[in-house]
């Protein structure tokens, strides 16, 4: 498990200088009015013989963005599903296989 504090709002405006000449503008400001966020984690393993391995986990983000969004960052509280497996061939080869849905 894991709850992380996570300060988006150290992001609020981003500044951007072209350090080399060009008919374009020289530098400019970028505001994003980011909020401060959270993120919540749970998850487990289970060893279900000298086989297989078994994992499943949980995962809440809350948003970065209220009013401006960007690509750069999640614009939505997201909910992460995951599972996934280890199959043990040998001691030295295993198959892994993992999958997440993602709803937000």
């Amino acid at each position: 498990y894991s709850i992380q504090y996570i300060g988006w709002s150290a992001f609020d405006k981003i500044e951007f200088e072209n350090l080399q000449d060009s008919v374009l503008t020289g530098s400019y400001d970028k505001p994003y009015e980011w909020q401060d966020g959270w993120h919540y984690s749970i998850g487990g393993t289970y060893y279900l013989n000298n086989d297989w391995t078994l994992r499943a986990g949980y995962m809440y983000d809350t948003s970065a963005q209220d009013k401006v969004t960007s690509i750069s960052v999640p614009d939505s509280d997201r909910q992460w599903f995951s599972a996934g497996f280890t199959y043990h061939i040998d001691t030295k080869s295993n198959v892994d296989f993992g999958f997440t849905y993602l709803m937000g």
